[in-house]
């Protein structure tokens, strides 16, 4: 079984990713970025995990979330 938290780090972003993230996820965690680099996105992101595993999918799409699936 699969659990976890959303954590959005970036919270700061003018479109509308935070509303439609709430939408759909209503328990996210939303975190600002700390500094102006893109590491400091991740780093802070990271901060904010709870969890043993961390999964970080790319923004562009590029990552397919079937290839997280392991078996139990």
């Amino acid at each position: 079984m699969w659990g976890g938290e959303l954590v959005l780090a970036g919270g700061d972003s003018v479109d509308d990713t935070v509303a439609m993230t709430h939408l759909l996820r209503p328990d996210v965690k939303i975190v600002t970025q700390k500094g102006h680099r893109s590491v400091d996105l991740v780093l802070t992101g990271f901060q904010k995990c709870r969890g043993e595993i961390i999964v970080m999918p790319g923004a562009d799409g590029s990552s397919d979330g079937a290839s997280l699936a392991v078996p139990l």
